[in-house]
């Protein structure tokens, strides 16, 4: 009897201690986008949860304005002010006019309005002394960021961290900070709209995008992190702003997958990571489940994400005229006045649990504007697509979903016709390989060792233990100039050293033919002499 006690009471004393343990975790200060409230926010909150599962402590510096996506329990929210001169706050999320500019201009107004606001945000932050009081306090053991993050650089000098960047749209735009290998004659960049098999036209387009990316973290990145650094850090004094990621310990290169992805080069310290946002589906409500049983045609899920929640009422009214005309029912996130046309089979709401939705056994087609988190959601539940892209790098995952993955239709925002929208959503819902290619494709991505969660918190845990495992590095592509790089260097002086051997060469086969010439000369008069 006392034995049995015994070990019931050692079983007992050791649970506790595992317990006691596993909760005993790292303190960790995140940093999220916090220029706008999108997508990237969201899903960094996903892996402060994660981590705090984990048993780790996690900080996370948001706006004072911020409004988590979901409850973020034993997470800790340290804030700053974003008001300006008169009072008002910096706008958390671009207005609808704002998105209708950016929409339907290039991607360079996108770059300079999302310059902006970055550079303003990051601003206020740095200016709150209390707050980055307490941080320089906080003894951390790791810093997570997002690698869009102006401050970011800042934070990294100041703290001297090991550190985790934080990639939204994975291995797209790494290279820039990172020198990740890149040759835009086989790698696609951000904002290319077909694929890497590319035809000579294609190959230019590439290369001036490539260009354009390099001018742009130039210009603007750089720029603007210099311009904070001398304002708010006048003795700043290491190495050239350009290497100012080089002791990230490793990169988390999120929603990346080569079966959807164009494969490419990747360094040891970049860790790509499919499905690390992916979340089961939760119930639906009773109204939503009635809606989706009751589709004996199947559902149409309509959503252009958490930027676009409203339309012009001339585009509004197009959408509402083509869904009146199915058998299916229609969902459609929207928050702008009812359209004239809205069919009997569409319902409208403002916010919908998109996962949840897209899981359903009911559901045949998505119609997206093809953001990232769009783009894995359907991928995952297997639900073919008509790809809307309006900007960014919606168009790159676009192009991923139809002409990589196969899993439905583009159609372009700005020239659709009515005839145009109702025959490509006829297209995917009566060919049944679209709905095939996306089983398969969420068959393969689902294909994995180990989940996208498992493998973050391993990879996290991993930098902890090693204090900033930088033997991943290759630490000369860091230490390298432009042109050592790309071994103008070595490629020079050979093409200087060929033309002076070609020019040489030249010079002397003149004179080799102006002396054989004089030669021949001198022989044939000679010859005339002995003859006279």
């Amino acid at each position: 009897m006392y034995q049995v006690i015994d070990r019931l009471g050692l079983s007992l004393f050791l649970g506790l201690l595992c317990l006691t343990t596993s909760c005993h975790g790292d303190k960790i200060l995140m940093l999220p986008y916090g220029a706008t409230h999108t997508s990237r926010a969201m899903n960094m909150e996903k892996l402060a949860l994660m981590l705090t599962e984990h048993g780790h402590n996690v900080t996370m510096i948001v706006r004072a304005d911020y409004t988590p996506w979901r409850p973020l329990p034993g997470v800790v929210l340290e804030t700053y002010n974003v008001t300006v001169n008169d009072g008002s706050q910096l706008p958390r999320k671009l207005d609808f006019k704002t998105m209708m500019r950016l929409v339907k201009s290039d991607i360079f107004t996108l770059i300079h309005i999302e310059s902006e606001s970055n550079r303003e945000t990051c601003k206020h932050m740095l200016s709150d002394k209390q707050l980055m009081s307490k941080i320089k306090r906080g003894t951390f053991s790791l810093f997570i960021f997002d690698y869009l993050e102006l401050c970011s650089a800042i934070l990294l000098y100041q703290l001297k961290l090991p550190s985790v960047m934080y990639s939204n749209y994975g291995l797209t735009g790494l290279w820039i900070a990172n020198q990740n290998p890149l040759n835009p004659a086989t790698t696609l960049m951000e904002g290319a709209d077909f694929t890497n098999n590319m035809n000579y036209i294609e190959r230019f387009r590439n290369t001036m995008l490539w260009i354009a990316a390099n001018a742009f973290y130039n210009y603007y990145y750089i720029r603007d992190i210099e311009n904070l650094l001398s304002t708010f850090l006048p003795d700043y004094n290491f190495p050239p702003i350009h290497r100012c990621f080089e002791n990230v310990s490793i990169i988390i290169a999120a929603n990346t997958h080569f079966a959807l992805d164009f494969p490419r080069p990747v360094m040891p310290h970049i860790k790509p990571i499919s499905g690390l946002q992916w979340t089961p589906p939760r119930p639906l409500s009773s109204d939503l489940l009635s809606f989706m049983s009751s589709a004996h045609h199947g559902v149409i899920l309509m959503s252009f994400g958490s930027m676009m929640p409203t339309l012009e009422e001339e585009t509004a009214e197009l959408f509402a005229k083509v869904f009146s005309k199915f058998p299916q029912k229609v969902l459609w996130r929207y928050k702008g006045p009812v359209p004239p046309s809205l069919g009997e089979n569409t319902k409208i709401m403002e916010w919908i649990p998109q996962n949840d939705i897209l899981a359903h056994p009911a559901m045949k087609l998505f119609i997206t504007h093809c953001g990232i988190s769009s783009t894995w959601e359907t991928l995952f539940h297997a639900v073919p697509v008509v790809a809307v892209p309006l900007f960014a790098d919606q168009h790159h995952n676009a192009a991923k979903l139809v002409k990589r993955a196969k899993i439905g239709v583009l159609i372009d925002f700005h020239t659709m016709t009515q005839i145009e929208l109702e025959e490509a959503i006829n297209e995917v819902l009566t060919n049944e390989k679209y709905k095939q290619k996306a089983a398969k494709m969420s068959e393969i991505l689902q294909d994995v060792p180990i989940s996208g969660k498992d493998e973050f918190l391993f990879w996290i845990d991993y930098v902890i233990r090693h204090r900033g495992p930088l033997f991943l590095h290759n630490e000369a592509v860091f230490k390298l100039s432009w042109y050592q790089y790309y071994l103008l260097d070595i490629i020079l002086p050979f093409v200087a050293a060929f033309l002076c051997f070609t020019f040489l060469l030249k010079v002397f086969a003149v004179c080799m033919f102006k002396a054989a010439v004089r030669v021949i000369r001198l022989l044939l008069k000679r010859v005339k002499l002995k003859r006279s």
